[in-house]
């Protein structure tokens, strides 16, 4: 019995430690990086919402007129008091 509550317990503790999905009630700091071996980096500010992340970056993609392959972004989770908890696309 006492193992089955040990199981219970730690099975409970580890679902906190999941990599969450991205979803439309997330605020995220937006990361778009290009240029040579794509290690340019601009912060493009924080936003609520993975779409909105992805359209953010997508628009100044365009308007640096990159072309889709030439660059990389990341959505940044921002959790916990970090400002990157975990990367979203």
């Amino acid at each position: 019995m006492a193992l089955l509550a040990l199981a219970a317990l730690l099975a409970l503790s580890a679902c906190g430690e999941e990599e969450q999905k991205p979803n439309e009630s997330n605020t995220y700091n937006v990361h778009l990086f290009y240029g040579k071996d794509v290690a340019e980096h601009k912060y493009l500010g924080q936003v609520r919402g993975i779409s909105r992340c992805k359209t953010a970056v997508h628009a100044e993609a365009g308007r640096m007129q990159l072309k889709g392959n030439t660059y990389k972004y990341d959505c940044c989770w921002v959790n916990a008091g970090k400002a990157c908890f975990q990367k979203h696309k």
